[in-house]
Parts: structure tokens; C-alpha cells; sequence
């Protein structure tokens, strides 16, 4: 638009049928003709329709599904990134499907923050809503005391400031080793008419950060998971075998887990 005199504009040339990233670029010009230094939105606004949950995202094949995942930095350099697995320190994902968002930390990363921002999301009719996510925890090498980066979760509703969900700030080398499951309550924000996350992660200019599978729906109070199996893919008739499992309770009630087994895709001589 050019020419204009009043202090308002309404743009009907956009589509609101899916959510898209929008921003604008405002230029004074005198009456002469002369234009001046320009000034810009907010870069990172998102239009056009919440998505309902329960939604889930796990970067399958290093791609979004849900749109648009979009991230910002404090300095120069862009920190996030989808990729198939880990790279510093090598890990795969974590549940397989070869995708995961990670925040980049090399040497001249330190003391930089990036921001990893979700799309909109409703919590319309969700009683208890909660987020989930798995975290990647490593051990920093070679350092004493240890240097760790961290990874904060924000909530903002409805284009508002960004807060950190209580609880939700954790260093990647927090003494333990492997995919952590983290869930944090979003009741807080069930009046708002949509939400957005983002993940920050501060660099120490040591290893990277991992984050996968992450969901938005109700709590649930009961839920368990089958993590992993492992143990013989070949056992001969009449033979016993062992097999060491491990089960997640993903839920918010104490679990009590009877296991049951079948023999599904073994070999049977």
C-alpha cells in the first residue's frame, strides 16, 4: 500500500484458512517524494486459525507436521534446528521416526539464547491441559565443575509476553544420561483463546540440546508405555528366554504394570 494518509490499514489480500508467519515493513515519506528509514512489526506473529488440540509433534524424517514452528535468537546466529539425530553428542531420536529439533551449541554459540516457537494452539474444552516433551540429557566432557547449557519452557497467550512455566528450567548435564520425559501443566492459560510455546535454549558452547515428540492434550492419569524390549530374535522350540523390558508410566497416578507376553515377530526353530 502506498500513499497513505491515515493512520490505520486493514490488509484483506491475506488468507486466514491455515496459520502463517506476517510481518510488515513501515516507511515514512515526505511530501517531496523522499522516503525515510523504515520501521517493522513483530517478526514472529502467526495468523489465522488455532490449531485444537490434543496435537503432537515429532519432527518425523526432520520435518514439522504441525505448522509453523519457527525460531528467533538473541544474537546473530540462528541456534535451532530439525535433523535426523543428534550430532553433538551423537544420539538417535527418540522415538525413531528419524526427527528431532535441536538447539546448536558449538564455541561461538556460547552465551547466546535461541528461541524454538510452536504455532497456535487452542485449549478450548481441555478440563486439566498439559504439555509433554522428551528431553536429551548429556554429560558435559571434561569439564569440573560441570558447563551446561539449559532449556527453559515459555508460555505466551494470545500474543502476550512470554512467561516460564513453573519448574520448567533444566540443564542438559543434570547427572543423568539418555531421552527424559518432562510434563508441565498448562491450566493456567485454559481461558486464553490460543497459546504458543517456545523452548529457550542458552548455549555454554559445550554440547548440543535434544528435544522430541512433544504433545499438548488433557493430563492423563493413567497411562503406561512400553519404552523398549530387548533379548533373543531367535529361540528354539520348548527353550525359555529372557527378555528385559522397559516400562514408562507417563501418567500422573502411581502405576502398578502386569506384564503380559506373546510371541510376536521371533523366530521359532
Amino acid at each position: 500500500a502506498d500513499g497513505l494518509a491515515a493512520t490505520s490499514f486493514t490488509d484483506r489480500t491475506i488468507s486466514l484458512d491455515r496459520q502463517e508467519l506476517c510481518y510488515y515493513l513501515v516507511w515514512p515519506v515526505t511530501a517531496d517524494g523522499r522516503r525515510g528509514t523504515y520501521a517493522n512489526t513483530p517478526l514472529n506473529v502467526v495468523l489465522g486459525p488455532a490449531l485444537r488440540v490434543p496435537v503432537s509433534e515429532t519432527f518425523a524424517g526432520a520435518d514439522m507436521s504441525l505448522y509453523p514452528w519457527t525460531d528467533e535468537s538473541d544474537g546473530s546466529v540462528r541456534l535451532w534446528t530439525l535433523e535426523n539425530s543428534g550430532i553433538n553428542p551423537p544420539c538417535a531420536d527418540q522415538n525413531g521416526d528419524r526427527g528431532l529439533a535441536m538447539c546448536i551449541a558449538t564455541a561461538n554459540t556460547a552465551g547466546l539464547t535461541g528461541y524454538f516457537l510452536s504455532p497456535k494452539i487452542s485449549l478450548d474444552g481441555v478440563d486439566e491441559p498439559e504439555l509433554s516433551f522428551w528431553f536429551y540429557h548429556s554429560a558435559s566432557p571434561g569439564s569440573a565443575p560441570a558447563v551446561s547449557e539449559t532449556l527453559t519452557v515459555e508460555v505466551a497467550a494470545d500474543h502476550g509476553e512470554y512467561k516460564a512455566l513453573p519448574g520448567a528450567v533444566m540443564a542438559r548435564d543434570n547427572g543423568t544420561a539418555g531421552w527424559s520425559r518432562y510434563a508441565f501443566s498448562l491450566a493456567e492459560y485454559s481461558g486464553a483463546g490460543f497459546i504458543r510455546l517456545r523452548f529457550a535454549g542458552k548455549s555454554a558452547g559445550v554440547q548440543s540440546m535434544y528435544i522430541d515428540n512433544i504433545a499438548v492434550g488433557p493430563r492423563r492419569h493413567n497411562d503406561v508405555e512400553l519404552t523398549s524390549a530387548s533379548g533373543p530374535g531367535r529361540i528354539a522350540s520348548g527353550i525359555e528366554a529372557s527378555y528385559e523390558v522397559i516400562v514408562s508410566n507417563l501418567g500422573a497416578a502411581a502405576a502398578a504394570v502386569l506384564l503380559s507376553a506373546a510371541v510376536a515377530g521371533v523366530a521359532v526353530a
